[in-house]
């Protein structure tokens, strides 16, 4: 500033300062006075502007360094050997910095302000606005220097013992080091497991990284403390003259940490949505989604930076992912429709899952380690098909039969029959011979009860139906002889006054079955075994009475041995009209195939299977017999006199 404004006082006096104003060039004459005039008034306006800045500037700045000696003399009053809460690192740092800058500062008090204020004083007679006159400032400045000196003599005078504190205070810190570093180890061998989240972990297996992240955090914190501390050591030997240590020694370590951080942040962001899809309700979750969602993720771990694939970190969550997308196959699996309430129970049991199944996670199976735990998983799944399977049998045996309608036909004008039986017992056996496979298998314990249900009621249903079957075909076979043949009437009139009973019964029984064909409604007609147990004794009473009344048929005409009891229950049955039994005659007559009768009464001759005809010697009225023994007596007699009279004749 000085410079400048002599410069500029120069400047003025050598080239305007002059008492001419006229200049003569030939004929010429200038009069410059008024511009010299103007020249002089704008040199002294810049002066003025630059006496103005200075003034300022100088004011400022002595304002300024009047704080900064306040501030470093508090500073220095604050710092004592006696004083617990001052490390001796920081009583020499700040006494010998004060010292350094106390040489800056006295240059810049002499050089600057002392001067400044003194040509502004005495050359240009100006004092300015001044927030700190220059003896305030100098009497900042004398007490500062006196404290100074006092505080740089104790610090020579306790050299020994300060640079004693110093080395102490190094083994302090060293110690901290030393016992970060092996925390820190400890920390990368566990996979970063905090003590807090131990047991978490241990049955888990999941980082829970935010607590990682905050730790990481306290580390990081935690490493930058020790390195300043370790630097102000440093500083202190270093201003003490003392073997000097590397200031830089923890670079490395607070480097790693904070690489550790970058990578456990960047593969936050990926784990953050891998737990949003393990906290998926596995009773809501759609399988194609999840294991897309699971895809995309595992090709996001790849596309990461590769600076990160050189960490643990990554390579645990990588595998994590992996094994959560193996073990989504099983999941899958699980979420078939053959595992019920009791075998997720049990699932649960064996993986130690203390959630109910409708707060049952994803999260919670990936945790169980369904891999690990393969051979439970596969056995309770084993269990639930099989027991499936069986479910399924029994559902389609109700179904079958809650639906199954008896095959019914009409039979003569009186009622419905049944037919199919075939089908119907093979339908029945079928299911008994599967019920019987059932109860070997080993998952039928759950079934048991339902199973011997169904088999006592197939196995009596096929004991009715046995019944069922026969008592229909003796009714039927019954029935045509008993109202067909006026003859056994006469002959049996006690058999057919049961047979009457019988009758009504059966008939009442089957307009029951054709009101509701369904089978099970038909079973469960009340006493319905029994009465057809009924039936079927009676009717065998009345066929043994007419078995016997059948071999007194025989004793009368002998040829009715030649055929069996239907064949001759329908001749006895249809003894009024002889030529409706010719088809039989080739039993009873060896030469005679049918007998030629115009009327149905009279027969005139008789026929060969060879078409031969013989004509009988008389005309037989048939009508003149009441029996069929003696029709068929005397048909013998007249076949024997024509063929003899025939070969008379001969």
């Amino acid at each position: 500033w000085n410079l400048i404004l002599t410069g500029l006082h120069q400047l003025i006096k050598r080239n305007f300062d002059s008492s001419e104003t006229i200049k003569n060039f030939g004929a010429i004459v200038i009069d410059y006075q008024k511009a010299q005039d103007q020249v002089n008034n704008k040199f002294e306006s810049i002066k003025e502007q630059i006496l103005t800045r200075l003034e300022s500037d100088l004011s400022t700045g002595m304002a300024d360094f009047y704080q900064t000696i306040i501030k470093a003399k508090n500073q220095l009053e604050l710092v004592s050997l006696n004083n617990p809460n001052i490390d001796v690192t920081v009583f020499i740092t700040e006494i010998q910095e004060k010292n350094r800058l106390s040489v800056k500062w006295e240059k810049e008090l002499e050089n600057t302000y002392e001067i400044g204020v003194h040509i502004l004083k005495k050359k240009y007679q100006r004092t300015g606005d001044q927030k700190v006159n220059i003896d305030s400032l100098k009497g900042a400045w004398s007490n500062f220097k006196q404290i100074l000196t006092k505080k740089v003599k104790l610090m020579e005078d306790e050299m020994d013992r300060l640079q004693g504190k110093v080395l102490n205070e190094e083994s302090v810190i060293n110690k901290k080091i030393e016992e970060t570093k092996k925390e820190w180890t400890q920390m990368k061998e566990s996979g970063f497991v905090l003590p807090s989240d131990q047991q978490e972990a241990q049955t888990a297996g999941m980082p829970n990284i935010q607590n990682i992240l905050n730790y990481l955090n306290i580390m990081e914190g935690k490493s930058s403390k020790l390195k300043a501390d370790w630097k102000r050591v440093c500083k202190a030997k270093e201003l003490l003259d003392m073997e000097l240590s590397d200031p830089e020694a923890l670079d490395g370590f607070e480097e790693t940490i904070q690489n550790h951080k970058e990578v456990w942040t960047g593969l936050s962001k990926l784990w953050e949505q891998v737990m949003e899809i393990g906290e998926t309700l596995f009773s809501a979750m759609n399988p194609k989604k999840i294991k897309d969602s699971l895809r995309s993720i595992s090709e996001d771990f790849t596309g990461l930076p590769g600076k990160y694939k050189q960490y643990d970190a990554y390579e645990d969550m990588r595998a994590k992912v992996a094994k959560f997308q193996n073990m989504h196959n099983t999941v899958t699996d699980l979420k078939g429709e053959a595992m019920k309430q009791r075998h997720w129970k049990k699932l649960l049991t064996q993986l130690r899952i203390k959630v109910p199944f409708n707060d049952l996670a994803l999260i919670d199976l990936w945790t169980a380690d369904l891999v690990a735990h393969k051979a439970v998983v596969n056995d309770i799944m084993a269990q639930a098909i099989g027991e499936n399977a069986i479910e399924r049998f029994l559902t389609d045996v109700k179904e079958q039969w809650s639906h199954h309608e008896l095959d019914l036909v009409k039979y003569q004008q009186k009622c419905r029959l049944i037919r199919g039986w075939d089908e119907l017992f093979t339908m029945i056996d079928e299911q008994i011979s599967n019920l019987g496979s059932t109860r070997m298998s080993p998952f039928v314990k759950n079934f048991e009860e339902e199973i011997s249900k169904w088999d006592e009621k197939l196995q009596e249903m096929r004991i009715i139906f046995d019944v069922w079957i026969d008592v229909q075909r003796r009714w039927v076979y019954l029935e045509g002889i008993f109202f067909g043949s006026a003859d056994i009437k006469a002959q049996l009139p006690q058999e057919f006054s049961r047979f009457k009973t019988i009758d009504t019964d059966f008939i009442q029984l089957m307009k029951l079955v054709s009101a509701k064909p369904l089978t099970q409604e038909v079973y469960g007609i009340p006493n319905l075994q029994k009465t057809l147990q009924r039936l079927s004794d009676m009717l065998n009473k009345i066929q043994k009475a007419l078995g016997d009344y059948l071999e007194t048929q025989r004793s009368n005409f002998a040829r009715f041995y030649f055929v069996g009891d239907e064949d001759l229950l329908e001749i006895i049955g249809n003894a009024k009209d002889i030529t409706n039994i010719q088809r039989h005659f080739s039993k009873m007559f060896a030469g005679i195939s049918t007998l030629k009768s115009p009327d149905g009464n009279e027969l005139e001759g008789m026929f060969s299977r060879e078409g031969e005809y013989v004509n009988f010697s008389n005309k037989l009225a048939m009508s003149d017999d009441s029996t069929i023994y003696q029709r068929l007596t005397k048909i013998e007699m007249m076949m024997q006199f024509s063929l003899a009279t025939e070969l008379q004749k001969a």
